[in-house]
């Protein structure tokens, strides 16, 4: 699960919260995709919905993962992901 690379910086109980917004989030999403999509792009799919998870789980109350869900779809909808580019210090 893409969620793993986020889980030093969350609480276990945050986790299967998240965990649960993710399965949930993505139950929704997979119903629009259409069947002939590449693994490839599901992958990345996945991936943004993670990094959506995770920003989500910051601006809503983790203990609700429909909210996570319902706002991790929205970011992605938006196109917001986290920059994992290193800063330029020039």
């Amino acid at each position: 699960m893409p969620l793993r690379d986020y889980e030093m910086f969350f609480t276990p109980e945050q986790m299967d919260i998240m965990a649960a917004a993710f399965d949930a989030a993505w139950q929704k999403l997979a119903i629009s995709l259409e069947p002939a999509k590449k693994e490839k792009e599901i992958q990345t799919l996945r991936a943004k919905l993670a990094e959506c998870i995770v920003m989500s789980t910051l601006d809503v109350d983790p203990e609700e993962p429909e909210d996570v869900a319902r706002e991790a779809l929205q970011c992605l909808h938006e196109g917001h992901t986290i920059d994992h580019a290193a800063p330029n210090h020039d």
